[in-house]
């Protein structure tokens, strides 16, 4: 007869991989405020606002790891029309 280990696999990843939601809070945050930081930045410089932001790598993908020293990046890059460039 197996093992059947599904219990200690979610374990593990709930409280090894996943990030906290605390963290997932903290990083939306820093997330935030650098979108408005841009926004306004732009605005200052008589620039046009990107039109959206894109989500993409292990963000997107829901994948990222908790890092033992929380370094952490979002990549979620500004988009804007060829013409606005």
């Amino acid at each position: 007869m197996m093992y059947d280990c599904d219990k200690d696999i979610r374990a593990f990843h709930k409280d090894e991989v996943t990030l906290p939601q605390t963290e997932q809070d903290a990083m939306r945050d820093r997330r935030d405020r650098n979108r408005k930081r841009l926004r306004e930045g732009l605005s200052k410089a008589s620039k046009p606002a990107p039109d959206e932001f894109v989500k993409q790598g292990s963000y997107a993908m829901k994948t990222m790891l908790r890092h033992p020293q929380n370094d952490y990046d979002i990549d979620c890059p500004p988009s804007a029309p060829m013409a606005q460039i």
